[in-house]
């Protein structure tokens, strides 16, 4: 009886860590361009290093925050890559990444649509996420704006 609860007390704890974390699913950028396509919703990427502190403790203090977890999980197919590993190189090279973590927001076509540097705090990253969603502020937007202005 004790083995049973035990079981039982581990998946209920699990299952409530997962709830209050980003859900980083693990699937390929292409699979995660599929399922945006899909679900209809951008894809969040996040591209690091093992060895990054920045990255670690957004990992540790952010991703786990319940407030980031609902925002992301709600509004984007979610996935990470770590640039030194499977196909982090190449990705590395295709975003063209200078700095750890970068953060990417992708449309279902691969189209770059906002795209962040650096550490964030809970409401902040939060924040960010809503420009990303924001047409107004994404990208392609403001290219077409910057392009069309000759005065």
């Amino acid at each position: 009886m004790k083995f049973i609860f035990s079981l039982l007390l581990l998946f209920v704890s699990r299952f409530s860590f997962a709830q209050t974390q980003i859900q980083f699913q693990e699937i390929t950028l292409a699979e995660a361009l599929q399922k945006s396509r899909t679900d209809h919703k951008p894809v969040f990427l996040e591209c690091f290093e093992s060895w990054c502190t920045h990255c670690n403790k957004m990992k540790e203090e952010v991703f786990t925050d319940s407030s980031v977890a609902a925002f992301y999980n709600s509004n984007f197919i979610c996935i990470q890559q770590d640039l030194e590993k499977g196909n982090g190189p190449a990705m590395h090279l295709m975003f063209a990444v200078k700095a750890f973590p970068t953060f990417i927001f992708l449309d279902s076509i691969n189209t770059t649509l906002y795209r962040m540097v650096g550490e964030f705090k809970a409401a902040d990253l939060i924040e960010q996420g809503k420009n990303a969603l924001n047409p107004e502020k994404q990208l392609p937007t403001l290219k077409n704006i910057f392009e069309s202005d000759i005065t």
